[in-house]
């Protein structure tokens, strides 16, 4: 087959082949399109989702702001109805009504649209009421509310109150969230120009649209395709193309988490498939004109290939004849005039050419690290293009150059370069500097080789560096960063102190002429006084716990000793000394095993054992014998493990993490005194002696406190001793 015959062909198979890549490019593209259609549908409902549950969240907030507001108190005390509807009125944003409900079950005021209404009903019926009835302070929802006017859809909250002492049920706020709000949500985020966002809850009524006409419409078997309804009932993930409301769509839908409802996104497929089209006319109608010019151009090429090609052919015959003869220039620069030059090269020479200088330079040059090559003469045989512009030279600037201004290394006065690095062991790696052009050091881990000439003769070194400057930019902001963190601490530390003594002479006022108003001026107060005077001498002794509480907590470190050896037995027979009136009056009983010495600040050793141990008998179960036992063990690498267990009311592991922290409890302060602080010195102490503190636990079966300590300190920590006044 001829030269010409195999271009048509050719041509024609690519073409061919070009159509079907084309075809199936079209469907890749489209399947692409159809898989970035689902991704950007599923991210807009959900995130519209999103955007619906952090409103209601933030509304649950502001409704336990109102609910602890003064207004409402003095309206539960007084009556003051007009305060309480004005306050109401400020919310008017936020909730379409607010309805403060008695104990009774009537609405005694109702605020609707910032206005106070007339309106008021009895809804001593209404289920959600009963539970905030039920559970006073806590926050239940109704999120398929309707609203008393008009029945449009609203989310209503319920807060129920209770008196600041006892358990006795005030009454319930509640608070309606409008479906204008909801549909302000969908319509910010927008699906294209024919696209709607719908919300519908877990029956396919829809609540809210992006469309109006879509508003109350059913979303069922009927209307939609019968997978979207029933994963919309089943609260799950879908995204799929069907008729949804008599229209071709791609739909997605999310729940919305706790509510029952989906966000359901809806993009009419027409839309869609309307751009893949235009891509697709363009493509063909590039793809044939392609086709017709190159067909033209191939047919070209092929007659002007043809003649060279045949002299070519009968020149090789005259080789392999034994008659070499040189072709005739044929003043061409394109690939023919290339092979015709290389015949002719070949016909002079007849041997086999080597890879050229410029393809070994392509290599070195692509190279990511530097290279250089240093000849006997201490000059830059070779460098490479990542080493100039890591040193910010040219090439004509360096090669051929003295290396000197390159390194900055010591070496023996008088040797050169080339002798500094052939004396030592082939591939040898360093970190070293060297120099750039503006006079700045660059880090670099360098690794010498020797090169050497057919003799085996050291003829250069080449010198391949690796840039270390985002290395070493790193461990310097790690280093900043760690500065900071530790100023921050100190700061912190000196900021819990501080403000604990601060705090001290106020509330010693407040105590102080609390007293003297109940001594001198009781019988003028009067009942409802002296209740007030008694609330705020009970808030000025829980305010004193928490601050010693918190002078405690930043001692830790503050007012820390170095170590010392010291028997856990003698602290913990002390600790049981002290105890001894709290173990006579809950009739307990403590049980001290052997235990051992370590290396350790004895102070807070005696305060760990005393808070756990105090714990264990403070939460006894209601007529049981508290028994509490302390014993000890060595475990691996050189630690030891206190174990303190009790028989007492113990807890759900889940809040393992929340006793720990700073002023968190468990129960009330009615059932259980303190200040919620005890375990958080714990845990603080446990980890300056480099150990932990964890709990085993489950409710109504006891408490095991365990903390591990190193049995030796190799080295004292970096604490700051300061011997503060309190």
């Amino acid at each position: 087959m001829s030269v010409k015959r195999i271009l048509l062909v050719s041509h024609l198979s690519i073409f061919l082949l070009v159509i079907i890549v084309g075809f199936l490019s079209s469907l890749a593209i489209l399947d692409n399109k159809q898989q970035e259609e689902n991704r950007k549908m599923e991210m807009i409902s959900h995130h519209t989702g999103q955007m619906i549950i952090s409103a209601i969240n933030q509304n649950k907030k502001d409704l336990q702001q109102i609910a602890g507001s003064p207004e409402v108190e003095k309206f539960i005390d007084s009556y003051q109805e007009l305060v309480l509807a004005e306050y109401f009125g400020r919310f008017v944003e936020t909730f379409s009504e607010l309805v403060f409900v008695g104990a009774d079950g009537f609405e005694e005021i109702r605020v609707v649209g910032g206005q106070l209404s007339d309106l008021l009903l009895e809804v001593k019926d209404d289920p959600y009421l009963k539970k905030s009835k039920a559970e006073p302070l806590k926050l239940f929802i109704d999120y398929n509310g309707r609203d008393t006017e008009n029945g449009a859809p609203v989310v209503n909250l319920y807060y129920g109150l209770r008196s600041y002492f006892g358990d006795k049920y005030e009454g319930t706020i509640v608070a309606s969230f409008p479906d204008r709000d909801l549909k302000l949500f969908l319509q910010m985020m927008r699906l294209g120009e024919d696209g709607s966002l719908i919300l519908v809850d877990r029956n396919g009524l829809v609540i809210a649209s992006s469309s109006e006409d879509l508003v109350a419409r059913q979303i069922n078997s009927q209307s939609c395709p019968q997978v979207l309804v029933k994963n919309i009932n089943d609260g799950l993930h879908i995204f799929d193309r069907g008729k949804v409301f008599g229209v071709d769509s791609f739909y997605s839908s999310s729940p919305v988490a706790e509510t029952g409802w989906s966000v359901v996104a809806v993009q009419p497929y027409a839309s869609f498939i309307a751009e893949i089209n235009r891509l697709r006319i363009i493509y063909f109608a590039i793809l044939i004109l392609s086709a017709l010019v190159g067909g033209v151009l191939v047919y070209y090429m092929a007659q002007r290939m043809t003649k060279p090609l045949m002299i070519l052919n009968d020149a090789a015959k005259s080789v392999a004849a034994g008659n070499p003869k040189i072709i005739p220039s044929l003043n061409r620069k394109d690939e023919i005039g290339q092979l015709v030059d290389s015949f002719n090269m070949m016909v002079q020479e007849l041997k086999t050419t080597t890879v050229s200088r410029d393809y070994l330079d392509s290599v070195i040059h692509s190279m990511s690290d530097s290279l250089l090559v240093i000849d006997e003469n201490d000059k830059v045989e070779a460098i490479n293009q990542a080493c100039c512009q890591m040193l910010g030279y040219k090439e004509n600037e360096v090669l051929h150059r003295p290396v000197d201004k390159l390194f900055v290394e010591v070496k023996s006065k008088g040797s050169s370069w080339f002798d500094f690095f052939s004396s030592s062991t082939d591939n040898v790696a360093q970190e070293c500097f060297y120099l750039k052009n503006d006079g700045d050091l660059v880090p670099v881990w360098r690794v010498t080789s020797l090169l050497h000439d057919k003799e085996d003769k050291v003829i250069g070194v080449i010198c391949i560096g690796h840039d270390l400057s985002e290395r070493y930019k790193s461990e310097e902001k790690l280093k900043r960063l760690n500065a900071k963190l530790q100023e921050s601490n100190a700061e912190l530390q000196e900021f819990a102190y501080v403000a604990s003594h601060d705090l001290q002479e106020p509330l010693r006022k407040v105590t102080g002429f609390g007293e003297r108003l109940k001594s001198r001026y009781a019988d003028e107060l009067g009942e409802r006084g002296l209740d007030y005077l008694n609330r705020m001498e009970s808030a000025a002794s829980r305010m004193q716990g928490l601050i010693d509480g918190l002078l405690a907590f930043s001692r830790v470190k503050t007012k820390a000793k170095p170590y010392e050896s010291v028997d856990l037995s003698k602290v913990a027979a002390e600790v049981i000394s002290d105890l001894e009136v709290r173990i006579r009056d809950s009739n307990g009983r403590v049980e001290i095993g052997e235990l051992t010495t370590i290396d350790a600040d004895p102070l807070q050793m005696r305060q760990i054992l005393q808070n756990l141990i105090g714990n264990a008998l403070k939460f006894s179960r209601e007529g049981e014998t508290p028994v509490v036992k302390v014993t000890g063990q060595e475990i691996e690498d050189g630690f030891y493990r206190i174990s303190i267990a009790d028989n007492g009311i113990g807890f759900d592991e889940k809040y393992t993490d929340r006793i720990f922290g700073v002023f968190q409890r468990l129960h009330g302060r009615g059932k259980y005194e303190g200040s919620g602080i005890g375990l958080s010195i714990c845990r603080k102490i446990a980890d300056r002696h480099g150990g932990d503190i964890s709990v085993a636990s489950a409710e109504g079966q006891g408490a095991t406190f365990m903390v591990t300590l190193p049995i030796h300190q190799e080295k004292q920590q970096n604490d700051v001793f300061v011997d503060e006044d309190d």
